[in-house]
């Protein structure tokens, strides 16, 4: 499959008008699907354009009334909050393909300052590398310091080990040959089905 969105009968209107534009020319909407995509369109645009949400409902309802269509603040307010779910998506993952892009000139930025051994651009290319990686957003707990201390290993020994290791140590040489080895009770694991997939 080429990775397209594949659209059900069950999926809602947002799913479709959200895959309309993620792939454009490859789903087609349906007129009422249609007059939503661009109901929800002007809405995001009037936010865009420095009005609160109040203000840009209200400008879309006023404008609505002249053209002698009616429709509810409810309804309105509905289409908000679908328009910024819907448009903040799809700007999210632009963002995200601008961040890779500029994080790429910055890596080049930075092998030409280090190339021309200049400190300062190297540090200037580094800090916007750090900003377009957004490094500084990771979050805390995927972070965890003490895997990055050095901790010695502590072992416990029954006395007989213990004091035959010592014996192989002191003599520099071990005959594992003739350890006197006990055997332990132990329980059969069986693999279960599903951790075979």
């Amino acid at each position: 499959m080429s990775g397209l969105p594949q659209i059900n009968i069950g999926d809602t209107t947002f799913d479709k008008i959200w895959a309309y534009y993620k792939n454009p020319g490859k789903i087609i909407l349906t007129k009422k699907q249609n007059e939503k995509r661009e109901r929800w369109l002007t809405l995001f645009t009037l936010r865009l354009n420095f009005h609160s949400r109040l203000q840009a409902i209200n400008a879309y309802k006023d404008q609505q009334e002249l053209l002698g269509n009616s429709i509810s603040q409810q309804q309105l307010y509905k289409d908000m909050t679908f328009a910024e779910r819907l448009f903040g998506e799809v700007h999210k993952s632009d963002r995200k393909a601008s961040l890779v892009v500029l994080s790429e000139y910055a890596h080049k930025a930075l092998l030409m300052a280090m190339k021309q051994k200049n400190p300062i651009a190297v540090t200037q290319a580094l800090t916007k590398l750090e900003k377009y990686l957004e490094i500084d957003k990771e979050e805390a707990s995927e972070f965890n310091a003490a895997k990055l201390e050095d901790k010695p290993d502590k072992y416990s020994l029954p006395k007989g080990v213990a004091d035959q290791l010592s014996s192989f140590l002191e003599g520099g040489v071990g005959d594992f040959n003739n350890l006197t080895i006990e055997d332990v009770d132990y329980e059969e694991v069986k693999q279960d089905k599903n951790d075979e997939e």
